[in-house]
């Protein structure tokens, strides 16, 4: 049989053989033959999630990123095979060792096998993340605002499981004619899958161009949108270079920037008049934070046991060097919720759902010890057993006394901004508490009253006063065990990127970025390798920048530093456990999860709409009204 493929129109033929291989492979599919009833929505939204994911299959798929115009179904069919093999080796490892099934089988005995190299590495899931299943703030807070707008909405998470076919009836399920946007987040998934408007292990981006032609062929007016906090922004911001020149992002329409939450008004009733722009954006956070508001409905399916975001304030006191998010320096006590409106939201979880495992997503948390208060007094009131995970300041919680408050309040997992343990780097980056001070407090907690608490710390390779010497001895430190009782660890070298060359208007350039790239004063004592800029450009990496510092320390030899250093470290820390068992019970576990999540999802059959939004007795309450669906089909 023939193929023809048009990627940059996004025409890719489809074979039969495709269907037949799904089907053979029998992939953890998700509900292949599941019948369902057409239930168009205004918005349809595909999440992008902090979901894990196997070491192995991501290594084996990293392919599918260079750029092939013609990855027809053979080579898609070929990708699934490897998939299927690299799960069934993982289901049986111990049998192609030739180790008894009873017997566990630690990473540091696995190691010692030639075979397992070729097994590209180990499910590190269970011990780098809070939950299997983490939501992403961006696709739930759009969904509450569309609603209060008057418009249908349908949030699809966990989509790494959903194969070609799947997305495809997902498609066919919630767009039709009443459909105004198909909207994709990308925050979560853009480093790794740069070119990607899903995020999926079955359905990988050079095949995501059959996206646009699904939708429009049901309604050549629905618009798709890109957003997230990050992503490769293409043609419109940096001409063909911008990304691969046959990227499914070429298949976009609209492009939002920065934050959405009130944006997405100005481009629905755009869509709606027939007059959309290409970009939207939103640099500084529009929305009146004092007073918002988020309720989940039935179609969201929440589920108890899923981690889910929650937003105390926006921004962050703080400005680091090395930092680019957009609001950093802000006062204290400024953008943060009332106490109400996060009441009202987490007693509302908890009683309609059973809600209670959180997500933080405030850039800093514990930058003021008012929301720690805020929280044990809704704990307390309510008896509500929280689990909550944050990004917070080790130096903060020991200056503010915060540890106890820290416990009290349910924190389960603290990720901790220690970032380096040369002292002069941490000074030139504004963390000027002592890192071995740090480390020892990270000890005595461990040890004491937050011995139950998982933490997790960064540490940064080739920082303004790193040396090859102090790389070295840092590396040290972190794999001594007896110094370092962290329980998850991340380390990198430092990336510097050239926003100049773009102009998107939410991008803030770091203070270290600021002084290397537009005032030339050498404060910091970067200087960029150019030549590696394009290829960078072509990676879709929004034009990371390889550089040598002051001392002659080269980003590459650092990076290479930093992951060699991370592997030896979890081996020393998790070497003794059986992490491939621990890494199927916990995907098969996922999986059933999804399964139920999708079932209840293509069983939908009414969307919820807020006709009204008014305050009684100090409360938002939402007005609601449910739209059930006409098929359309």
């Amino acid at each position: 049989m023939a193929n023809s493929a048009n990627t940059k129109s996004g025409i890719i033929e489809p074979f039969d053989d495709i269907t037949i291989l799904l089907d053979e492979l029998n992939l953890d599919s998700i509900d292949h033959n599941t019948e369902f009833e057409h239930t168009p929505v205004n918005v349809l939204i595909f999440a992008s999630d902090a979901e894990v994911h196997r070491i192995g299959w991501y290594n084996d798929s990293v392919d599918i990123q260079q750029g092939k115009p013609n990855y027809i179904n053979y080579h898609y069919g070929e990708f699934l095979k490897r998939h299927k093999g690299i799960e069934e080796r993982f289901k049986n490892v111990k049998k192609e060792l030739g180790i008894p099934e009873e017997q566990e089988l630690p990473l540091a005995e696995l190691e010692k096998h030639p075979e397992w190299k070729n097994m590209k590495g180990a499910d590190m899931s269970q011990f780098l993340t809070y939950n299997n299943q983490s939501r992403g703030m961006a696709a739930p807070k759009l969904a509450h605002e569309i609603r209060k707008l008057g418009y249908t909405v349908q949030v699809i998470h966990r989509t790494r499981l959903l194969t070609e076919r799947d997305t495809e009836k997902r498609i066919r399920k919630f767009v039709g004619e009443n459909t105004l946007a198909v909207m994709f987040g990308t925050t979560f998934h853009h480093n790794l899958y740069p070119q990607a408007l899903m995020f999926s292990r079955f359905f990988p981006p050079q095949r995501q161009f059959w996206f646009k032609r699904w939708i429009k062929e049901i309604n050549p007016k629905t618009q798709l949108v890109l957003g997230g906090s990050q992503y490769n922004s293409a043609s419109e911001l940096h001409g063909e270079d911008a990304g691969y020149e046959f990227s499914p992002l070429h298949t976009i329409d609209i492009r939002n920037l920065g934050y959405g939450d009130v944006t997405v008004k100005e481009i629905l009733e755009d869509i709606e008049n027939g007059t959309p722009k290409k970009l939207y954006a939103d640099k500084t956070s529009k929305l009146d934070i004092q007073n918002s508001t988020m309720s989940y409905e039935p179609e969201d399916i929440p589920q108890p046991e899923d981690q889910f975001p929650f937003e105390m304030g926006r921004g962050c006191i703080f400005n680091c060097a090395f930092c680019s998010f957009g609001l950093t320096g802000k006062e204290k006590g400024s953008y943060m919720r009332g106490i109400d409106r996060l009441e009202e939201e987490m007693v509302e979880n908890w009683e309609r759902w059973g809600i209670h495992k959180y997500f933080l997503v405030d850039d800093t948390f514990n930058d003021d010890t008012e929301k720690l208060d805020r929280l044990i007094t809704i704990k307390e009131k309510h008896n509500i057993p929280f689990k909550f995970s944050a990004f917070l300041r080790l130096d903060l919680a020991h200056r503010l006394k915060q540890t106890e408050k820290l416990v009290a309040a349910g924190f389960t997992h603290a990720y901790w901004g220690i970032e380096s343990l040369n002292p002069e780097s941490a000074i030139a980056i504004s963390k000027g508490w002592n890192p071995d001070e740090q480390m020892a407090l990270i000890r005595e907690l461990k040890a004491g009253i937050m011995k139950d608490v998982h933490m997790t710390s960064n540490f940064i390779f080739g920082l303004p006063e790193d040396t090859y010497d102090t790389m070295i001895e840092m590396g040290e430190k972190l794999i001594d065990l007896d110094y370092n009782h962290l329980d998850a660890m991340w380390t990198n070298a430092y990336t510097l990127q050239d926003y100049g060359q773009y102009s998107d208007p939410t991008l803030k350039p770091s203070p270290i970025m600021d002084d290397t790239f537009n005032n030339n004063s050498e404060k910091f004592g970067y200087t960029p390798i150019k030549t590696s800029n394009r290829m960078a450009m072509k990676k879709g990496r929004s034009a990371n920048i390889s550089w040598v510092n002051k001392f002659g320390v080269e980003q590459l030899p650092a990076r290479k530093m930093a992951q060699e250093y991370q592997t030896k470290w979890f081996i020393k820390k998790h070497g003794h456990q059986d992490l491939v068992g621990l890494g199927n019970d916990n995907w098969i576990k996922d999986t059933e999860e999804a399964k139920q999540y999708f079932k209840k999802l293509m069983n939908l059959k009414q969307h919820t709409v807020y006709d009204n939004t008014v305050i009684v007795g100090g409360k938002y309450i939402h007005s609601k009204s449910c739209n059930i669906s006409v098929n359309q089909s």
